[in-house]
């Protein structure tokens, strides 16, 4: 069975929980990191309060580490955590995972295998896009789709990404060198210009859009 670890910065967004219920049917071996943003909890679950023992599965493993200052120089906290959540990793194959986000439960496992079978670097999916836990508005038109959109980039969710641990280097330092909203869209240049990878054309990730991004991603996808 295929092995990934999933990096999870959060800031105690309820909705971490159904992620991790949808890593429960990953038909992979899931180690998970749990990056705990203490100075950004909201009120929804802290690493005190969290019950993971309500979750279990033979394939299913999570270590949670609570950070409340960052070592390094870089403004944002979650790029950050995202880095050091990559440093821990030793598995073959990588993901990140946000705590607004859950999966298709064969979407790890199809990644893995595409990627293997066609000595490739990385894959990514497309994603449906949700108001909140339960109200879908779409699939994602504008940064899925791995060439250039109708605004000139090349855009992959970074949510959406499975790689490779031959490149977790370069996605390290394309973090912290781009360290601002926005730094999918280079690292979803940087992919495309120097590895290979594939675009998985079905939905694999599940999304909840922040609220001052809703009206322009209403406008940006298709009602499906």
């Amino acid at each position: 069975m295929y092995t990934i670890s999933v990096i999870t910065p959060t800031i105690g967004r309820k909705s971490i929980e159904k992620l991790i219920q949808s890593l429960q049917f990953q038909n992979v071996n899931i180690i998970h990191f749990i990056l705990w943003d203490q100075k950004r909890i909201n009120d929804g679950y802290n690493p005190n309060n969290f019950i993971f023992t309500k979750y279990h599965s033979p394939n299913y493993i999570s270590y949670n580490y609570i950070f409340n200052h960052p070592v390094f120089n870089i403004s944002r906290k979650d790029n950050y955590l995202r880095t050091i959540g990559i440093q821990l990793s030793t598995t073959d194959f990588i993901t990140q995972i946000d705590d607004d986000c859950w999966l298709e439960n064969n979407w790890l496992f199809n990644a893995i295998y595409l990627i293997k079978e066609n000595n490739l670097n990385y894959c990514f999916c497309k994603r449906y896009l949700y108001e909140n836990e339960s109200k879908k508005i779409g699939i994602d038109d504008y940064e899925s789709i791995g060439i250039k959109n109708k605004f000139g980039y090349h855009l992959m969710e970074t949510n959406s990404i499975v790689f490779t641990k031959n490149i977790a280097n370069d996605m390290i330092n394309i973090t912290i060198k781009n360290n601002e909203y926005g730094h999918d869209r280079h690292i979803a240049k940087y992919l495309i210009d120097n590895y290979k990878g594939v675009y998985y054309n079905n939905i694999g990730l599940h999304q909840i859009v922040p609220d001052f991004l809703l009206d322009f991603h209403n406008k940006n996808i298709s009602k499906k």
